[in-house]
């Protein structure tokens, strides 16, 4: 059912092929099992689910969407040297939260426990933020926060879009002075928001060797140098902290859907059309004759 009304959209679209460009992963969570989600560029980064259930999408499609459950339910995204990019880079999804006031994470580009590195987007209590990391331990001296300042009122489906520009902020009297620059969109209009956090230049964690700062036994623990992204999840290592923060990881807890990741910068004109008319429809509308994913 999902994929024909996605046909039927597929006329009015007006920015062509011109989005698909730079888009690195992309998850339509259309599949009927519980235990891959596959990624519709063709790009291989099947993601792996745990205890993420199938659920029914904005338009009440079933096995369209996926559910997690706030205590344990994540997906692991593949290690690939191709998903280091430096800035500019974007996500796009959309959130469903199960209840207003809840601390989750949504997607995150490289996950390594007690570390803040890559980028990454999160739920806070009636909010939402996105981030990036200098490598450093989890704490706001390693990262460079935007918190929004759109409040989640109700329990309905919103559209997302994170662009984290390669343009730094400098002029010192400036919010934010400098970090780069961190655009979010919410249902196709931006919305402002205020910078935190000290932390230095965007770092990714994988491939460093034993000169890094990371402790030898937290690589050993890791299995390594290459981690890959996560979805549905976020750890913090700030246990002086008031709740609900803590030492601990958070998971999302509610609905996501239609993921994807750009290296790239999204224009205001393609955060809107992706808004209005959806994204990688015509994919969709062949994803079963190229045998891409599962679809509906």
């Amino acid at each position: 059912m999902k994929k024909l009304l996605l046909l039927l959209i597929i006329p009015f679209l007006s920015f062509g092929q011109d989005v698909y460009n730079d888009l690195l992963y992309y998850y339509s969570f259309s599949e009927n099992g519980n235990f891959l989600a596959a990624d519709a560029t063709g790009n291989n980064f099947t993601a792996t689910l745990n205890n993420v259930e199938n659920t029914t999408d904005r338009f009440g499609n079933q096995n369209s969407a996926k559910q997690f459950n706030g205590e344990n339910s994540f997906i692991n995204i593949p290690y690939q040297a191709t998903a280091l990019a430096p800035f500019p880079v974007s996500y796009s999804f959309w959130v469903k939260l199960d209840s207003v006031g809840h601390v989750g994470g949504v997607i995150r580009s490289e996950f390594i426990e007690n570390y803040y590195t890559g980028c990454w987007v999160n739920i806070q209590p009636g909010t939402i933020n996105m981030a990036y990391g200098d490598c450093g331990t989890a704490g706001e001296q390693s990262r460079r926060s935007k918190l929004t300042n759109h409040f989640f009122l109700n329990e309905q489906w919103h559209h997302i879009v994170a662009v984290f520009t390669d343009s730094l902020i400098t002029n010192p009297s400036e919010d934010g002075y400098g970090a780069s620059e961190m655009i979010m969109y919410i249902n196709g209009f931006p919305v402002m928001g205020d910078y935190s956090g000290t932390g230095d230049e965007y770092c990714y964690g994988s491939g460093y060797d034993l000169g890094w700062a990371m402790d030898i036994d937290d690589i050993n623990a890791n299995n390594g140098y290459d981690w890959g992204g996560a979805i549905g999840k976020f750890d913090s290592n700030t246990p002086a902290s008031p709740p609900p923060y803590g030492d601990t990881i958070y998971y999302f807890k509610g609905k996501l859907d239609e993921i994807g990741y750009w290296t790239r910068a999204l224009s205001s004109d393609e955060v809107l059309e992706i808004y209005q008319n959806g994204l990688f429809d015509e994919c969709l509308s062949i994803i079963d004759e190229c045998g891409i994913c599962g679809g509906n």
